[in-house]
């Protein structure tokens, strides 16, 4: 995710304002600091720091995995793209495979970022098999 996300670079802002390694919205991180105990208010105001980017990415993401009922692909979606966005596509394309879901995704820079992740994370399972 970091890697697509902000290319590694702490420093790292979108035109949209997004900030830090994990690439979180001001607004998102705000949220987080309100309604998770596990980010505080400090942390969520400096994105640039790149332990704090991590922590609140890290937790943005496994809400969105939650929200997902542990689907990754909606998830990253949704981080990317808000999950307002990503249930109004899960409705519209309700019966479609994981790859025809990707295909399917209206907003060019969202099906990029989910593709790109996905293939990050097959590379990186083809290098680090789960040990069993």
């Amino acid at each position: 995710n970091i890697a697509v996300e902000s290319g590694f670079n702490p420093d790292a802002r979108s035109p949209v304002g997004a900030m830090g390694l994990m690439q979180l919205m001001p607004a998102t991180a705000d949220w987080l600091a309100r309604v998770d105990s596990r980010i505080s208010q400090s942390q969520a105001a400096n994105l640039k720091s790149p332990g704090n980017s991590i922590r609140l990415g890290a937790v943005y993401l496994e809400r969105m995995l939650k929200c997902s009922e542990g689907n990754v692909i909606y998830a990253l979606a949704s981080y990317n793209a808000v999950p307002g966005n990503c249930d109004k596509w899960r409705a519209r394309f309700p019966q479609a495979d994981p790859d025809d879901f990707m295909e399917a995704i209206p907003f060019t820079e969202t099906r990029d970022y989910v593709q790109k992740v996905m293939a990050n994370y097959a590379a990186y399972l083809s290098l680090y098999p789960p040990v069993r």
